[in-house]
């Protein structure tokens, strides 16, 4: 418990800091337009994609850890639900997003010439979704240096890496949440 205690709490620490760090690299990297577009997108992100997890976040963990004491054969079967659940919900903004892509530019950027942010901010919040499923399934089977270390990666070096590789805000974004996938994928 000690051992868990400590594992998370240094992962947390490095994901805060990595988080101060990718903004210093996109002012930067991209400039006072690309901060302010990448600093928007974000925001956006962080906002919407609670939204869709519908308190799954919370939800799964419980009902896994609950199920492993009293049917441990049967735990999974949250996860499962959880998974469809957050899919489905991520499909039906998808669609959304995409009929009205042009109305939600304009919504957040308050100009619809950022509409081309529009398809790297939604595969950043699948992939973003898509790690929160599997941090939290390694919560409920209460397997925490697993979920830490997804966390310390994901967080704590997918969102630095892409400075290194591309210039733009949109492939930045795009880039980012592909790593997310990715990585949440090979856990």
């Amino acid at each position: 418990m000690r051992k868990d205690l400590i594992i998370t709490s240094i992962a947390e620490i490095v994901v805060l800091i990595s988080g101060i760090i990718v903004y210093k690299l996109a002012v930067y990297a991209l400039g006072e337009e690309g901060f302010y577009e990448y600093a928007l997108s974000r925001r956006a992100i962080s906002f919407i994609q609670p939204l869709l997890l519908m308190g799954l976040g919370v939800g799964i963990p419980r009902y896994i850890a609950y199920n492993i004491l009293t049917n441990p054969q049967k735990s999974y079967t949250y996860f499962i639900c959880g998974v469809c659940l957050a899919s489905l919900s991520v499909l039906v903004f998808t669609l959304i997003l995409n009929l009205f892509k042009n109305d939600f530019a304009f919504l957040i950027f308050g100009n619809r010439d950022y509409v081309y942010l529009v398809l790297p901010i939604n595969i950043m919040i699948f992939g973003l979704t898509f790690h929160i499923l599997c941090y939290t399934y390694f919560q409920g089977k209460l397997l925490i240096f697993k979920a830490n270390v997804l966390q310390l990666i994901n967080y704590g070096i997918m969102i630095i890496l892409p400075f290194f590789f591309v210039n733009t805000t949109e492939q930045i974004i795009l880039l980012t949440g592909l790593l997310i996938i990715i990585v949440s994928m090979f856990f």
